[in-house]
């Protein structure tokens, strides 16, 4: 019997924040990486956050499909990539 990450869509978000707010989620189906979102938030000078970065990627097999809104100062498609393939495989070897 197949498990429900094998069969569903299922995301994993990451938040971290060092000089900015950085908020990465991505979207897996049959544990593959299909769609990344990277987004970068900064305070402006009301103390509110602004968003400086919003990029989104698509892939299939580990082949980019499509990208928009890519700045290679914060993100690029090999990078963001990677990462999700390393999320992906830290969440299997957990799953039971």
């Amino acid at each position: 019997m197949k498990n429900k990450s094998q069969t569903e869509l299922f995301k994993i978000r990451d938040y971290s924040s060092t000089d900015f707010y950085y908020k990465k989620t991505y979207y897996y189906y049959n544990k593959k990486l299909i769609k990344a979102i990277i987004e970068i938030e900064d305070w402006n000078s009301k103390k509110e956050m602004q968003k400086i970065y919003n990029a989104v990627y698509y892939f299939d097999n580990e082949k980019v499909l499509k990208i928009e809104n890519e700045n290679i100062k914060f993100s690029n498609a090999k990078s963001v990539l990677n990462i999700g393939n390393h999320y992906n495989s830290t969440f299997y070897t957990k799953e039971k």
